[in-house]
């Protein structure tokens, strides 16, 4: 399970994008889903677990969230690296 996310859904997707990350819902059946991401190098990410309607809008939140504090945190690292140097 991941972690509890703080970040706002709209700052997440805003820098997801920037970046070049997509995240979206991609039909599998009538009635399931999968979340799949779209990385800036046009590589595609598609989860194995199946979600429903009710449960796919979630899905694609956390993966936003979770692909923005990445980008965030590596973000950070490499500025304490610059500043070492």
């Amino acid at each position: 399970m991941i972690r509890d996310i703080k970040i706002d859904i709209n700052k997440a997707t805003s820098i997801c994008l920037r970046y070049g990350f997509k995240v979206y819902a991609v039909g599998i059946t009538n009635t399931s889903f999968a979340v799949e991401v779209m990385k800036p190098d046009g590589s595609l990410v598609r989860y194995e677990k199946l979600l429903t309607g009710k449960t796919i809008a979630w899905a694609v939140s956390k993966t936003y969230k979770a692909y923005a504090l990445d980008i965030l945190n590596k973000q950070q690292q490499q500025n304490a690296n610059t500043t070492k140097a």
